[in-house]
């Protein structure tokens, strides 16, 4: 019987975007194929050999037969795949019964580049669609990528540079594109690789690079690889004469270094997403774009939701909570605004603060009294809590009253809470049968008030102002009565004035709660500090800054939590490290503003001022800082920074007492900076520990701050890991990273 070769696809070869995967581990199991050699000119006779199992190797680079033949080195690279196409079918009566055959035919050179053509007969019309659909991915992937420039940040700086939208790069630029990048190289040396790049000649002063010539030059100088070639080395394998990850190594290197476990598809998967030709190893390029990548952040992947028990008394959290709320700056002569509700409530915040006064026309107004600052209606502050209370999350919200209204005036703050809130307002009266708060879980969308209640004398909280605002207040009288009318919609968070542990373990209400002052807290802390934690967990907990801190500085809020005080305000609207360190704490649980104690805390059983004697075990930690990437310049001159990398570590004395250590300095380079410096300490309570990354520039005089990333230690996944970077406002740099290496070791 002949045939007539026609190289014509005779039918369109399926899309393989969505199902992929699916296809080629279809090809990777193979099938039974019939060959036919069609490189022979001298006959149209279809030889067909017999039945051979034809797969495609677990690295997806090579086609094979199974088992293989004697003497047999039959492959076909995919990377020398120069096309697939499909023939008629054709009927055919030897060697079996009459049959219908489809063929799928590969062009393709061997190693010596000679031109070779094979075709592959199978019975079945579905494993034609899948051979050809499959071969043709891999080789569009290895022949063809869709953009030789495959990162983001690159891509936008190649068309911030193409001013003429010509697709052309020329050598002046570059050069101002590495000014843009925060990197310094000397002329010369971008000048060599420019030319070594380029197609159009050494000497050619009007040379461009195109894109893939593009691509192929900032390799140069994209990344030093030197700790990512021990990775390559020690878990890697030969491929192409290149030492890359498959997906059998990767797999091991995951497991063993980043403590991952995935599965072989997972890993494939991972491979498709970071190598540059999409295909199935990652070379060096490949490895560091995984390792920069926000699937490598060195936050544990579960605290991006809302993973922990949330059914326990709300004496079991820790609260984001905002100090003086109102403000929008510094407490002496700053602007009050309903804009720092919804900025605050924006963070997650779940403890609001109102300093309420009498207001004209019997309206209610919020200020820090007896200062400069300026002054908001009462009830707009409501309407702005009403609609942005659970945009975060459900989770239930306290505002915190210092109320120095008139009676008449309370009954005004009663009503507008009352109609502006709804149902959410917390209408129920305390079960005194019971002897702990309710759960965020029980309290869904609902508000409370925190103030005292009418059976009280209220009185203004002592370290709540400085010693000139005293000194005018008291000219007034300081006692207030409390309208019945406000008094009653007080319940599961009323406030009480603070006498003594002693008194308040013995005495108190489980619903009723204190707060203390920064300097209270730190003496209670040094002298009681087991007391302090059995107090804590059986109340609510406030604490604020000293009242002396009229800049609205913060202080540390982990001196309120290793003592386990659950509503430790802070001046949201001040930046700095403290405010850093509350963001790292409540970026956990989903950011839903409830974040659990830790047992030892809850246990009961710890002193954070005599560690020793409660810890079981020491933390060693080990933390390589080894490069930073697309560093934002520290100054608006615009000048390229010399960059070093500070870490602090906060929480209990012990820890923090050696916790502070810095990097050398990199001279103007803030593109792509290297340390591979190593720190190592002892963490004797790590469960309360939070470590902060700032990048500074080296200066003549003092340091600048660039950005920064805070976290709680107990949420740092080990292994080599991304840090991404923020600015002062808390928001997230685009591109710009650290790598490091973490190492923990419970001993």
């Amino acid at each position: 019987m002949t045939q007539e070769y026609e190289l014509t696809r005779s039918f369109e070869i399926i899309e393989y975007s969505e199902n992929i995967d699916e296809i080629l581990k279809h090809l990777c199991n193979g099938c039974e194929v019939r060959q036919s050699n069609l490189s022979k000119k001298s006959t149209n006779i279809v030889c067909l050999m017999k039945k051979k199992h034809l797969f495609l190797d677990e690295d997806k680079t090579v086609l094979r037969y199974k088992p293989s033949i004697l003497r047999s080195n039959f492959k076909i690279l995919i990377s020398n795949i120069d096309d697939i196409n499909v023939a008629e079918s054709i009927e055919t009566k030897l060697c079996f019964k009459k049959k219908l055959l489809h063929q799928f035919i590969i062009s393709y050179k061997d190693e010596e580049n000679n031109a070779h053509q094979i075709g592959f007969f199978v019975e079945d019309q579905n494993q034609l669609k899948l051979w050809a659909s499959g071969l043709q991915y891999l080789s569009d992937k290895f022949k063809k990528p869709e953009d030789p420039i495959v990162d983001d940040w690159l891509r936008e700086a190649y068309f911030a540079a193409d001013i003429n939208k010509n697709s052309l790069l020329g050598l002046k630029e570059i050069n101002q594109m590495f000014n843009s990048l925060n990197i310094f190289k000397e002329n010369s040396d971008i000048k060599l690789k420019f030319q070594e790049c380029c197609s159009e000649g050494k000497n050619n002063e009007n040379a461009q690079l195109s894109r893939t010539e593009f691509a192929k030059f900032f390799k140069f100088f994209s990344f030093d690889s030197n700790e990512v070639s021990s990775i390559i080395k020690n878990y890697g394998r030969t491929i192409y004469g290149k030492i890359c990850l498959n997906a059998e190594s990767l797999q091991k290197f995951l497991a063993k270094v980043q403590q991952q476990k995935l599965s072989l598809n997972e890993c494939k998967k991972l491979i498709t997403k970071y190598d540059e030709n999409k295909g199935s190893f990652l070379s060096a390029e490949g490895v560091i774009r995984m390792l920069i990548s926000e699937d490598n952040d060195i936050l544990e992947p579960i605290h991006k939701n809302i993973h922990q028990d949330m059914t326990r008394p709300l004496t079991d959290y820790f609260i984001n909570s905002s100090h003086n709320t109102y403000l929008l700056s510094d407490q002496l002569v700053g602007m009050s605004s309903t804009k720092a509700y919804d900025n605050a409530l924006k963070k997650g915040c779940k403890t609001l603060e109102l300093d309420c006064y009498d207001g004209e026309n019997n309206e209610p107004i919020v200020y820090h009294g007896f200062t400069l600052t300026s002054k908001v209606l009462f009830k707009d502050i409501i309407d702005t809590i009403a609609f942005g209370a659970f945009l975060q999350s459900d989770y239930p919200v306290i505002l915190s009253f210092e109320n120095h209204c008139s009676p008449e005036q309370q009954i005004v703050m009663a009503q507008h809470l009352k109609e502006k809130l709804g149902n959410m307002l917390f209408a129920e009266d305390p079960d005194l049968n019971q002897s702990k708060l309710p759960s965020p879980e029980a309290l869904k969308r609902k508000i409370f008030i925190k103030a005292k209640k009418r059976s009280q004398n209220a009185e203004t909280d002592e370290d709540a102002v400085d010693a000139s605002i005293k000194k005018r207040q008291s000219k007034i009288k300081q006692k207030i009565n409390v309208a019945e009318e406000f008094s009653n919609i007080i319940n599961y968070v009323e406030s009480i004035t603070f006498k003594s542990l002693e008194q308040g373990l013995a005495s108190q209400k489980y619903f009723q709660n204190v707060s203390l002052g920064e300097k209270k807290l730190l003496q209670l802390g040094k002298d009681y500090p087991m007391k302090l934690i059995e107090y804590s967990n059986k109340f609510l907990v406030r604490t604020y800054p000293r009242g002396s801190r009229i800049d609205s500085s913060n202080y540390n809020p982990t001196k309120g939590w290793v003592f386990g005080c659950q509503i430790v305000a802070l001046n949201f609207q001040t930046p700095g490290e403290m405010m850093d360190i509350n963001d790292g704490l409540f970026a956990l649980n989903g950011k839903c503003g409830y974040v659990l104690k830790p047992e030892c805390l809850r246990s009961g059983k710890f002193d954070p001022q005599n560690v020793e004697n409660f810890s079981k075990s020491v933390c060693k930690v080990n933390i390589k800082i080894i490069s930073g990437h697309l560093l934002p310049k520290a100054s608006k001159d615009g000048t390229i920074p010399d960059p070093f990398i500070r870490i602090n570590i906060h929480g209990i004395p012990k820890d923090e007492v050696l916790g502070k250590f810095a990097t050398k300095k990199i001279k103007k380079n803030g593109f792509n900076p290297q340390w591979n410096e190593d720190f190592q300490f002892d963490l004797y309570a790590p469960e309360l520990a939070h470590i902060r990354f700032a990048v500074c520039d080296s200066d003549m005089g003092a340091d600048d701050y660039i950005c920064q990333y805070s976290i709680p230690f107990s949420a740092i996944r080990a292994g080599y890991r991304r840090v991404p970077l923020l600015n002062r406002s808390g928001h997230t740099i685009r591109n710009a990273s650290l790598l490091v290496f973490i190492q923990k070791n419970i001993k």
